[in-house]
Protein backbone atom coordinates (compact mmCIF):
# COMPACT_ATOMS: atom_id res chain seq x y z
CA UNK A 1 0.00 0.00 0.00
CA UNK A 2 1.23 3.08 -0.81
CA UNK A 3 1.47 6.49 0.94
CA UNK A 4 -0.82 7.91 -1.51
CA UNK A 5 -3.60 5.23 -0.65
CA UNK A 6 -3.16 5.79 3.29
CA UNK A 7 -3.31 9.95 2.77
CA UNK A 8 -6.52 9.44 0.49
CA UNK A 9 -8.46 7.10 3.02
CA UNK A 10 -7.85 9.40 5.49
CA UNK A 11 -9.19 12.80 3.90
CA UNK A 12 -12.21 10.60 2.82
CA UNK A 13 -13.02 9.87 6.53
CA UNK A 14 -12.52 13.44 7.55
CA UNK A 15 -14.35 14.69 4.78
CA UNK A 16 -17.42 11.91 5.94
CA UNK A 17 -16.93 13.16 9.05
CA UNK A 18 -17.14 16.59 8.51
CA UNK A 19 -20.81 15.47 6.30
CA UNK A 20 -22.10 13.92 9.34
CA UNK A 21 -21.17 16.37 11.80
CA UNK A 22 -23.17 19.77 10.09
CA UNK A 23 -26.19 17.34 9.17
CA UNK A 24 -26.44 16.42 5.79
CA UNK A 25 -30.02 17.23 5.24
CA UNK A 26 -31.41 19.85 4.50
CA UNK A 27 -35.10 20.25 5.93
CA UNK A 28 -33.43 18.18 8.50
CA UNK A 29 -31.21 21.23 9.82
CA UNK A 30 -33.80 23.87 9.62
CA UNK A 31 -36.26 21.49 11.15
CA UNK A 32 -33.73 21.10 14.72
CA UNK A 33 -35.00 25.29 15.29
CA UNK A 34 -38.52 24.37 16.24
CA UNK A 35 -40.47 21.87 19.26
CA UNK A 36 -43.00 19.58 18.08
CA UNK A 37 -46.27 20.81 17.27
CA UNK A 38 -45.25 24.54 17.87
CA UNK A 39 -47.10 27.47 15.87
CA UNK A 40 -44.83 28.87 14.08
CA UNK A 41 -46.05 31.31 11.88
CA UNK A 42 -49.94 32.78 12.58
CA UNK A 43 -52.00 35.02 9.51
CA UNK A 44 -55.22 35.83 10.76
CA UNK A 45 -57.12 32.72 11.48
CA UNK A 46 -54.38 30.57 9.83
CA UNK A 47 -51.72 28.89 11.39
CA UNK A 48 -47.94 27.03 10.40
CA UNK A 49 -47.72 24.25 12.82
CA UNK A 50 -44.11 22.10 13.25
CA UNK A 51 -44.97 18.57 13.02
CA UNK A 52 -41.48 17.13 12.36
CA UNK A 53 -42.31 14.14 10.69
CA UNK A 54 -46.14 13.72 9.75
CA UNK A 55 -47.81 12.67 12.42
CA UNK A 56 -50.89 14.17 12.21
CA UNK A 57 -54.11 13.90 9.19
CA UNK A 58 -56.18 16.81 7.36
CA UNK A 59 -59.16 17.17 9.23
CA UNK A 60 -57.86 16.12 12.54
CA UNK A 61 -58.91 18.88 15.57
CA UNK A 62 -55.64 19.31 17.75
CA UNK A 63 -55.77 21.32 21.31
CA UNK A 64 -53.55 24.45 21.79
CA UNK A 65 -51.93 25.70 25.12
CA UNK A 66 -49.76 28.17 25.90
CA UNK A 67 -46.63 27.79 28.23
CA UNK A 68 -46.73 31.33 31.16
CA UNK A 69 -44.96 31.96 33.73
CA UNK A 70 -46.55 32.57 37.32
CA UNK A 71 -47.16 35.14 39.41
CA UNK A 72 -44.92 33.80 42.57
CA UNK A 73 -41.69 33.33 41.22
CA UNK A 74 -40.19 30.19 42.83
CA UNK A 75 -36.20 30.95 43.83
CA UNK A 76 -33.60 30.02 41.99
CA UNK A 77 -35.82 28.78 39.07
CA UNK A 78 -36.76 31.80 37.15
CA UNK A 79 -40.46 31.14 38.10
CA UNK A 80 -43.31 28.86 37.96
CA UNK A 81 -44.19 27.93 34.91
CA UNK A 82 -48.17 26.65 33.99
CA UNK A 83 -50.06 25.85 30.72
CA UNK A 84 -53.03 27.87 29.63
CA UNK A 85 -55.77 26.10 27.44
CA UNK A 86 -55.46 28.87 23.74
CA UNK A 87 -57.80 26.78 21.78
CA UNK A 88 -58.17 24.25 19.14
CA UNK A 89 -57.11 24.62 15.35
CA UNK A 90 -58.22 21.83 12.89
CA UNK A 91 -55.40 20.68 10.50
CA UNK A 92 -55.72 21.71 6.72
CA UNK A 93 -53.06 19.93 5.21
CA UNK A 94 -49.37 18.77 6.06
CA UNK A 95 -46.30 18.88 3.80
CA UNK A 96 -42.45 18.76 4.44
CA UNK A 97 -42.59 18.59 8.20
CA UNK A 98 -45.50 21.61 8.68
CA UNK A 99 -49.02 21.47 8.97
CA UNK A 100 -51.55 24.38 7.80
CA UNK A 101 -54.16 24.80 10.14
CA UNK A 102 -57.43 26.77 10.69
CA UNK A 103 -58.26 28.52 14.31
CA UNK A 104 -61.58 26.68 15.29
CA UNK A 105 -61.97 28.04 18.77
CA UNK A 106 -59.71 29.95 21.07
CA UNK A 107 -56.63 32.88 20.34
CA UNK A 108 -53.57 30.98 18.85
CA UNK A 109 -50.36 33.13 19.13
CA UNK A 110 -46.85 32.32 17.82
CA UNK A 111 -45.15 29.46 19.84
CA UNK A 112 -47.75 28.25 21.49
CA UNK A 113 -47.98 24.62 21.88
CA UNK A 114 -50.19 22.24 19.88
CA UNK A 115 -50.76 18.88 21.50
CA UNK A 116 -49.95 15.89 18.12
CA UNK A 117 -51.99 13.16 18.38
CA UNK A 118 -51.43 10.32 15.89
CA UNK A 119 -54.42 9.77 13.51
CA UNK A 120 -54.83 6.22 14.86
CA UNK A 121 -55.52 7.50 18.64
CA UNK A 122 -57.54 10.53 17.88
CA UNK A 123 -60.29 7.50 16.10
CA UNK A 124 -59.79 5.63 18.96
CA UNK A 125 -60.68 8.80 21.33
CA UNK A 126 -63.67 9.68 19.89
Amino acid sequence: MGVTFVLCTIGLLCLFFYWAAIGAGGPARDQRRFRRGEVVAVTGESVRIFVGNPSVAAGQELPVHRVLRGPYPAPRAGGVFHRVDAGRVRIDDVEAGFARATVIAGRVLKRDIAKLVSPAVARLRQ
